[in-house]
């Protein structure tokens, strides 16, 4: 008998839609009281519950083979994933936010500005996508405060509803890009498992909203499946996701070329036979010192 499929839930806002969502599908998880495994009585699953932002981390080096995981936190992570499926909750957006009464100090952006987020790769690779410069201040949370005291004139942040920055006094300004949640795969992990990986996509899809559901996940193994923010003409487009899934595969495979293997590197360091004619060299050198 096969060994379950190992998958990292999210922790926090999305663990009980994902939980729901397995149970539905008929693989029901229950994490007794301050357990993080869970078992699939069905034998298909075996799960962990584990902090969101640590979640990629798990998935790239194996521990799960799968996970579920928001699109920002899958692009900060920097690790390459499969996407296999995307679910019918959890979408938010990302915007950037200002004082409702902005200081007078406060900088034009279209000269560079400063700015407080958790999202640091994203805001930069934005901001740098249209030659806007940006200087990035990390947080790990509570950015909504960083204006209010004087950290930072504005923030970007997640936004679902904004009745949080609407009680910190905050008005959003501009909506950066909108992200998904994603049940992802480690690229190795699928090409062993993809028949049951693709098994229990069809399982959760057919318990999702109509509009949501599985794509061909060996179609787009080379992607970033992330936030876009190095598109700097995305609104005025009209490029599907796939085109630009597609588009950032190609570039993927530039950036790989220009970082040639140490096999690459051993074959154009030194000309073929260049060893043979040094020993040649070498010997008849010596025959004529013998003598």
């Amino acid at each position: 008998m096969s060994m379950p499929l190992r998958i990292a839930l999210p922790k926090g806002r999305l663990q009980k839609d994902v939980l729901g969502l397995f149970q539905q599908a008929g693989m029901p998880l229950e994490f007794a009281d301050r357990s993080l495994i869970a078992h699939d009585p069905t034998g298909r699953l075996d799960a962990m519950l584990v902090k969101n932002s640590d979640l990629p981390v798990y998935v790239h080096h194996g521990i799960a083979g799968l996970g579920i995981c928001g699109e920002d936190t899958l692009y900060e992570s920097g690790f390459e994933f499969v996407r296999l499926m995307r679910l019918p909750f959890g979408s938010t957006r990302i915007c950037l936010a200002e004082p409702e009464t902005p200081s007078d100090q406060a900088p034009a952006r279209s000269g560079g500005f400063t700015v407080a987020t958790t999202l640091v790769r994203f805001t930069r690779d934005y901001y740098h996508a249209r030659g806007i410069p940006v200087n990035v201040i990390r947080l790990s949370g509570s950015v909504e405060l960083a204006p209010r005291l004087g950290l930072a004139p504005y923030i970007v942040d997640l936004v679902e509803s904004g009745a949080t920055l609407t009680a910190n006094k905050l008005r959003i300004l501009e909506d950066l890009d909108t992200v998904s949640v994603f049940l992802v795969a480690n690229p190795a992990y699928y090409k062993l498992n993809f028949r049951r990986v693709d098994e229990l996509c069809g399982m959760l899809a057919s318990h999702a909203a109509p509009e949501f559901g599985t794509k061909h996940a060996r179609s787009e193994q080379q992607n970033r499946h992330t936030p876009n923010p190095r598109n700097a003409e995305r609104e005025a487009t009209s490029t599907s996701a796939e085109g630009l899934n597609a588009a950032e595969g190609a570039n993927a495979k530039d950036t790989r070329a220009l970082h040639p293997s140490a096999d690459t590197r051993r074959r154009t360091g030194r000309p073929r036979g260049t060893r043979h004619a040094n020993r040649q060299e070498m010997e008849r050198h010596n025959g004529q010192t013998d003598t």
